[in-house]
């Protein structure tokens, strides 16, 4: 099962097994919310079958009612920080916007999510394989709704046809995609030299994404 829709409160202390398809829907929503926070406890390595059985307080072959496989929990994870992500983009932007300024808080908005960037490598390294088929035509018709809004939205701020706008959003995605692998690591700055330090810190992800998509000929956007 892959469990799209709005969360459960975080009242409920445990599941037992679903009577009604409603019941079934509500307690997969109540596992997202456990899987999400465990994932923001313990980064997407430490989200495993086990460690969600037991936060639970369900034995495993319960948990496989209501998702099959661990790479289903991260899909319904990808979707939903998506989704979250482009309704928080969206209502930072502003008309008089310079493109600089759409990046940036393209960039900005993503990053203030600690889980995105790690849901969007792992949708593009492990769900082809990694889901069923079912699970990832449903995953990718939600992925295709989204970046289909993303278009809108580009179309709207930046003053540009759909096709260009269509090509920008997956510009846009791709660069996040690269630059999602570099990090602010902060360990041993301390005992680097100046230069090297001013060296790393180009290496951020802000600064390597507004590198590549800075470089972009959108045509009506405003400068």
């Amino acid at each position: 099962m892959l469990a799209f829709s709005k969360k459960m409160g975080s009242h409920m202390k445990r599941i037992d097994r679903a009577e009604t398809p409603a019941e079934k829907i509500a307690k997969g929503e109540f596992i997202l919310v456990i899987a999400e926070r465990i994932a923001r406890d313990t980064g997407l390595d430490g989200l495993s079958m086990n460690a969600l059985s037991a936060a639970c307080n369900v034995a495993k072959g319960t948990l496989y009612l209501y998702f099959k496989t661990r790479h289903e929990i991260l899909a319904a994870l990808f979707v939903k920080s998506l989704g979250d992500w482009i309704a928080r983009f969206e209502r930072t932007l502003t008309h008089t916007m310079s493109y600089d300024e759409f990046c940036q808080t393209y960039a900005a908005t993503l990053i203030q999510d600690d889980l995105i960037l790690p849901l969007m490598h792992a949708a593009h390294d492990q769900f082809d394989a990694g889901l069923p088929d079912e699970t990832y035509q449903e995953m990718m018709e939600s992925f295709q709704q989204m970046l289909d809004r993303q278009a809108q939205i580009f179309c709207d701020a930046l003053n540009i046809d759909s096709e260009t706008a269509s090509r920008a959003v997956w510009a846009f995605y791709t660069a996040a995609l690269g630059a999602g692998h570099f990090g602010a690591v902060e360990r041993k700055r301390a005992a680097l030299s100046a230069d090297i330090v001013h060296f790393r810190d180009a290496l951020r992800f802000e600064t390597m994404f507004l590198n590549v998509v800075s470089q972009l000929n959108l045509g009506g956007h405003s400068s």
